[in-house]
Protein backbone atom coordinates (compact mmCIF):
# COMPACT_ATOMS: atom_id res chain seq x y z
CA UNK A 1 0.00 0.00 0.00
CA UNK A 2 1.21 3.62 -0.44
CA UNK A 3 0.99 6.04 2.65
CA UNK A 4 0.69 9.49 3.81
CA UNK A 5 3.50 10.21 6.24
CA UNK A 6 4.22 13.32 8.19
CA UNK A 7 7.43 14.71 8.59
CA UNK A 8 8.39 15.32 12.18
CA UNK A 9 11.63 17.83 11.91
CA UNK A 10 12.11 17.94 15.28
CA UNK A 11 12.54 14.58 15.84
CA UNK A 12 14.14 14.46 11.82
CA UNK A 13 11.64 10.91 11.59
CA UNK A 14 8.88 10.28 9.01
CA UNK A 15 5.36 8.94 10.38
CA UNK A 16 2.21 7.48 9.17
CA UNK A 17 -0.10 9.92 9.21
CA UNK A 18 -2.98 7.68 11.21
CA UNK A 19 -4.25 8.63 14.44
CA UNK A 20 -5.77 5.07 15.32
CA UNK A 21 -3.64 3.64 18.35
CA UNK A 22 -4.27 -0.10 17.68
CA UNK A 23 -3.93 0.26 13.63
CA UNK A 24 -0.78 -1.73 11.69
CA UNK A 25 -0.82 0.73 8.99
CA UNK A 26 -0.79 -2.83 6.53
CA UNK A 27 -4.10 -2.81 4.93
CA UNK A 28 -6.02 -0.28 2.58
CA UNK A 29 -8.37 0.22 6.50
CA UNK A 30 -5.48 2.31 6.98
CA UNK A 31 -6.42 6.02 7.55
CA UNK A 32 -3.02 6.66 6.12
CA UNK A 33 -3.45 3.87 3.13
CA UNK A 34 -3.72 5.50 -0.36
CA UNK A 35 -4.19 2.19 -1.86
CA UNK A 36 -3.38 0.27 -4.71
CA UNK A 37 -5.84 1.60 -6.87
CA UNK A 38 -4.38 4.76 -7.16
CA UNK A 39 -1.19 4.37 -9.15
CA UNK A 40 0.71 6.58 -10.93
CA UNK A 41 -2.58 9.43 -10.53
CA UNK A 42 -1.96 9.73 -6.80
CA UNK A 43 -1.29 13.58 -6.23
CA UNK A 44 -1.20 15.26 -2.95
CA UNK A 45 -2.20 19.13 -2.59
CA UNK A 46 -2.74 21.21 0.94
CA UNK A 47 -5.27 23.98 0.85
CA UNK A 48 -7.08 25.00 3.45
CA UNK A 49 -6.22 23.50 6.20
CA UNK A 50 -7.01 19.41 4.34
CA UNK A 51 -4.68 17.63 2.40
CA UNK A 52 -6.32 16.68 -1.11
CA UNK A 53 -5.58 14.11 -3.27
CA UNK A 54 -6.05 12.75 -6.49
CA UNK A 55 -6.58 8.99 -7.06
CA UNK A 56 -8.73 6.24 -8.43
CA UNK A 57 -11.03 4.91 -5.99
CA UNK A 58 -10.56 1.23 -4.45
CA UNK A 59 -12.61 -0.43 -6.64
CA UNK A 60 -10.80 1.16 -9.87
CA UNK A 61 -14.23 2.51 -11.65
CA UNK A 62 -13.98 6.31 -10.47
CA UNK A 63 -11.56 9.09 -10.19
CA UNK A 64 -11.84 11.01 -7.31
CA UNK A 65 -10.52 13.54 -5.24
CA UNK A 66 -10.49 12.96 -1.53
CA UNK A 67 -9.77 15.25 1.37
CA UNK A 68 -7.20 14.22 4.08
CA UNK A 69 -7.58 15.41 7.47
CA UNK A 70 -4.35 17.20 8.30
CA UNK A 71 -4.46 14.83 11.92
CA UNK A 72 -4.11 11.78 10.43
CA UNK A 73 -7.90 10.55 11.76
CA UNK A 74 -8.71 9.75 8.06
CA UNK A 75 -10.07 10.83 4.61
CA UNK A 76 -13.14 10.95 2.51
CA UNK A 77 -14.28 10.95 -0.89
CA UNK A 78 -15.13 14.77 -1.51
CA UNK A 79 -15.70 14.80 -4.97
CA UNK A 80 -16.66 12.54 -7.91
CA UNK A 81 -14.22 13.65 -10.88
CA UNK A 82 -14.65 11.04 -14.05
CA UNK A 83 -15.67 7.37 -14.47
CA UNK A 84 -12.70 5.07 -15.10
CA UNK A 85 -12.59 3.62 -18.68
CA UNK A 86 -9.60 1.98 -20.29
CA UNK A 87 -10.03 4.89 -23.07
CA UNK A 88 -8.43 7.49 -20.45
CA UNK A 89 -5.66 7.87 -18.61
CA UNK A 90 -4.73 10.63 -15.81
CA UNK A 91 -1.60 10.46 -14.13
CA UNK A 92 0.57 12.60 -11.55
CA UNK A 93 2.11 14.95 -13.94
CA UNK A 94 -1.25 16.00 -15.60
CA UNK A 95 -2.72 17.28 -12.27
CA UNK A 96 -1.96 21.04 -10.64
CA UNK A 97 -3.77 22.92 -8.36
CA UNK A 98 -3.69 26.58 -8.29
CA UNK A 99 -5.41 29.07 -6.88
CA UNK A 100 -8.10 27.23 -5.19
CA UNK A 101 -8.88 25.24 -8.09
CA UNK A 102 -7.75 21.30 -9.55
CA UNK A 103 -6.73 21.52 -12.54
CA UNK A 104 -6.26 18.01 -14.89
CA UNK A 105 -5.87 16.66 -17.97
CA UNK A 106 -7.90 13.12 -18.83
CA UNK A 107 -5.89 11.50 -22.00
CA UNK A 108 -8.64 9.97 -24.04
CA UNK A 109 -6.97 7.26 -26.40
CA UNK A 110 -7.81 6.23 -30.08
CA UNK A 111 -6.48 4.05 -32.59
CA UNK A 112 -5.02 7.27 -34.49
CA UNK A 113 -3.98 9.33 -31.68
CA UNK A 114 -4.77 11.25 -28.39
CA UNK A 115 -6.80 13.73 -27.06
CA UNK A 116 -6.24 15.62 -23.82
CA UNK A 117 -9.22 17.24 -21.98
CA UNK A 118 -8.14 19.91 -19.81
CA UNK A 119 -10.21 20.56 -16.90
CA UNK A 120 -10.72 22.86 -14.13
CA UNK A 121 -12.39 21.49 -9.98
CA UNK A 122 -13.32 24.46 -7.98
CA UNK A 123 -12.91 23.22 -4.45
CA UNK A 124 -15.75 22.64 -2.73
CA UNK A 125 -18.47 19.99 -2.07
CA UNK A 126 -20.77 19.18 -4.69
CA UNK A 127 -18.15 20.96 -7.70
CA UNK A 128 -18.08 19.65 -10.87
CA UNK A 129 -15.33 19.35 -13.54
CA UNK A 130 -15.62 22.34 -16.20
CA UNK A 131 -14.03 21.23 -19.14
CA UNK A 132 -11.34 24.18 -20.33
CA UNK A 133 -9.97 23.11 -24.08
CA UNK A 134 -9.20 19.64 -25.65
CA UNK A 135 -6.14 19.60 -27.44
CA UNK A 136 -5.68 16.97 -29.93
CA UNK A 137 -2.04 15.01 -30.33
CA UNK A 138 -1.22 13.48 -33.51
CA UNK A 139 2.43 13.89 -33.19
CA UNK A 140 1.96 15.80 -29.67
CA UNK A 141 1.53 14.96 -26.11
CA UNK A 142 0.38 16.61 -23.05
CA UNK A 143 3.29 15.59 -20.58
CA UNK A 144 2.69 17.29 -17.51
CA UNK A 145 0.43 20.71 -15.95
CA UNK A 146 2.61 22.56 -13.98
CA UNK A 147 1.68 25.80 -11.91
CA UNK A 148 2.98 29.20 -10.21
CA UNK A 149 2.31 32.83 -8.99
CA UNK A 150 2.29 33.38 -12.46
CA UNK A 151 -0.58 31.09 -14.03
CA UNK A 152 -0.73 27.84 -15.35
CA UNK A 153 1.42 25.90 -17.80
CA UNK A 154 1.37 22.70 -20.34
CA UNK A 155 4.35 20.85 -21.49
CA UNK A 156 3.82 19.33 -24.71
CA UNK A 157 6.27 16.89 -26.33
CA UNK A 158 6.44 16.80 -30.25
CA UNK A 159 7.06 14.31 -32.40
CA UNK A 160 8.03 14.02 -36.29
CA UNK A 161 6.33 10.79 -38.52
CA UNK A 162 8.97 8.43 -37.52
CA UNK A 163 7.94 8.44 -33.86
CA UNK A 164 10.72 10.66 -32.85
CA UNK A 165 11.52 13.53 -30.59
CA UNK A 166 11.51 17.08 -31.89
CA UNK A 167 11.04 19.49 -28.72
Amino acid sequence: NKMVYFFDPTLEQAVVLCNDPECTHESLYCNAAIGEGNGDSASLFYWNQFLYMVGVDKNETELCLYQIRPDGSGYEKYISIANVSSNYSIDSQTVSFHGGALYFIITEHFKTGKEYHLYRLEIEKGAEPEEITVLEGELSEIISINSGDDGLWLQQQRYDEQGNTTS
